[in-house]
Formats: C-alpha cells, structure tokens, sequence
C-alpha cells in the first residue's frame, strides 16, 4: 500500500491503543506513587468510603511483590472483604493472594 494511502483503523485496533495508552499511564502512576511512601494514600482510600476499586487494583499488582505494604492494612482489608458487593470479592482475592506470599 502506498504511504498516501492511510488504512482506516478498527475499533479493535482503536481500543487495543487506548489500553496501551492506559497501561503505560498506570505503570508511570504507580512507579511515581511507589518513590513516595504510599502507605497514608493507600490507607486513606480504603479506609474513605469511595472507589475500593483503586487502593484493592493496587494491592492485587504489587501483594506479590510488596507483601508488607498489604500486611499492613490487613484490617482494613478484612473490614473491606466483608461486603457482599464487588469491592468486598476483590478484597478477599487480595486477602488471598497476600496468604500466598
């Protein structure tokens, strides 16, 4: 095809780079967060009430590698996998990936 010739691209193609896009501006984001001590943040959010998705995405990711850092809001982690809802599932997956750690 000749380079004046410009390929329309898929919602596919158009979703795939979005995610790409994402996944870089989240490996960024938590590299920054983790030359902080994001222990306060990370306690804040999931003792704040709002979006548990975050703080749980977070501890999921890095509980293999980070152990500590979710050994130590364990209670509010306990506290968070006893809701029936979504966030309180996603907790008990985090509950379980720290037990195998």
């Amino acid at each position: 095809m000749a380079w004046f010739c410009k390929e329309e691209k898929s919602e596919a193609e158009d979703a795939w780079d979005d995610y790409v896009r994402a996944s870089n501006s989240y490996s960024k984001a938590r590299r920054v967060l983790f030359e902080t001590d994001p222990l306060p943040a990370l306690r804040k959010a999931l003792n704040g009430g709002g979006d548990l998705f975050a703080p749980l995405h977070l501890l999921k990711d890095v509980g293999w590698d980070r152990p500590e850092l979710a050994q130590v809001v364990v209670l509010e982690l306990y506290a968070c996998s006893l809701g029936l809802g979504p966030p309180g599932i996603f907790a008990r997956l985090v509950l379980r990936r720290l037990s195998g750690s």
